[in-house]
């Protein structure tokens, strides 16, 4: 997909995302090594015709802060649970169905962890014809803006602590399995992240959409112009050290194109920009088609181990919350990649200057950024060679610019390492 196909040019011409779907559903098998629920169904002819037109759907399994899955009454001979689903219009991206599927469930409902759990394939047959509807399964946390509550009266279904006796009463292969793979995603999501969902990293996210485009259009235009911030001469470091990759992972990408414009130039077969807040990422995701953009924690990233040839992680240490999400965000990025490169910017305190000025009035003051673990250098150095000592070859080097001292770890997994330890 890092090149044009003729789906690509197709989606382009005709404002659709038929192409980009279609590559989704290939890769993200390969990405996560996702279980396959297959159910096989005869039908009649108009049925069969309309599941000719209908390639792709999504399942939704929505969780709140304490584990409650919400689950659709279901009203046939029985009274049955079930999860909620719908078909991929040819004209919406896989994250424009799942909003829509949240705000049917109920207005204003938002997603975030966004996860793909489950492939599912749904084998219907007519007069000895065969038609595959191809569905993911994903799970998401569900929230409101400024942190509101679901009046649980308007909810046709509802939120419910599985246990033997609910679970006997959901009504889909898929969503069972669904069901089964979420309470194992859950226990571990809630043990990466110290139960920890970084709410207050997404709702300032969404809430400040509008000075963001202030920053884009007027600060980097005049202020933080890409020849004060030595932009060619970031980017040449930065080329030289992920050179040859051809799959490569920006853990927490934000609305930064750095790493997509770069994997461009170096040809990358395969590329994920990942966020914890998926408005940030939404106008990168309609820019850069050939680039897989997911909507992980980075703390507990559910890839393959060793899938990819490296991991960029950038101005992101700064943003966690505590000491225990500092080092799985560490731990995560290792485990799936062969190599790791860390780019953080120095203490602004320590600084001075106009960088201290500039992180403490925009960045904070205007910007409303959450970030407030900062480092200095040398604990930066006793961080990583501490992190990843008898994992990795370390070399850490600086470069400055207007915006600061920006500290760059790079660490490549020593042979036999696998997980972060080794075998």
């Amino acid at each position: 997909m890092s090149k044009e196909t003729v789906e690509s040019v197709l989606d382009n011409l005709f404002k659709e995302h038929y192409g980009k779907n279609k590559f989704l559903f290939q890769k993200y098998q390969e990405l996560y090594d996702l279980p396959t629920v297959v159910s096989y169904c005869e039908v009649s002819s108009k049925l069969f015709d309309y599941c000719l037109r209908k390639k792709y759907f999504v399942l939704l399994l929505i969780y709140d802060e304490t584990g409650k899955i919400f689950l659709n009454r279901v009203m046939s001979d029985i009274l049955e649970w079930g999860l909620p689903g719908c078909s991929v219009k040819n004209d919406e991206t896989i994250n424009d169905s799942l909003n829509r599927l949240a705000k049917s469930i109920y207005p204003g409902l938002l997603l975030d962890n966004v996860e793909t759990i489950t492939l599912i394939q749904n084998i219907y047959q007519f007069n000895k014809q065969e038609c595959i509807h191809f569905g993911l399964g994903f799970i998401a946390r569900a929230r409101l803006k400024n942190n509101e509550k679901i009046d649980y009266k308007k909810l046709v279904g509802d939120f419910v602590q599985i246990n033997d006796n609910e679970f006997s009463y959901i009504n889909r292969k898929a969503s069972k399995k669904m069901v089964e793979e979420f309470e194992k995603r859950y226990k571990e999501i809630i043990k990466k992240t110290n139960e920890c969902f970084g709410e207050d990293e997404i709702v300032t996210n969404e809430n400040c959409l509008k000075r963001y485009k202030i920053h884009n259009r007027y600060m980097k235009k005049y202020i933080l112009t890409n020849k004060r911030k030595k932009k060619k001469e970031f980017k040449s470091i930065i080329k030289e050290k992920i050179y040859g990759a051809k799959s490569i992972i920006d853990i927490s990408c934000g609305d930064d194109s750095f790493i997509f414009d770069l994997s461009r130039e170096l040809e990358c077969n395969l590329v994920v920009g990942n966020d914890i807040s998926w408005s940030q990422v939404e106008t990168l995701n309609k820019k850069y088609n050939e680039v897989i953009f997911t909507n992980h924690n980075g703390v507990f990233l559910p890839f393959k181990k060793n899938y990819f040839d490296v991991s960029y992680c950038s101005n992101t240490l700064h943003h966690m919350q505590n000491k225990e999400t500092l080092i799985n965000l560490l731990y995560s990025a290792f485990e799936v990649s062969k190599k790791l490169i860390i780019v953080e910017i120095e203490n602004p305190k320590v600084t001075g200057g106009f960088p201290y000025l500039l992180n403490k009035y925009w960045y904070i003051g205007f910007l409303k950024d959450v970030g407030g673990a900062y480092l200095t250098q040398e604990q930066f150095k006793i961080l990583i060679n501490e992190v990843f000592y008898n994992k990795a070859d370390i070399k850490i080097s600086n470069f400055k610019n207007i915006m600061g001292n920006y500290m760059i770890a790079e660490i490549i997994k020593k042979e036999g390492v696998n997980n972060g330890k080794k075998n």
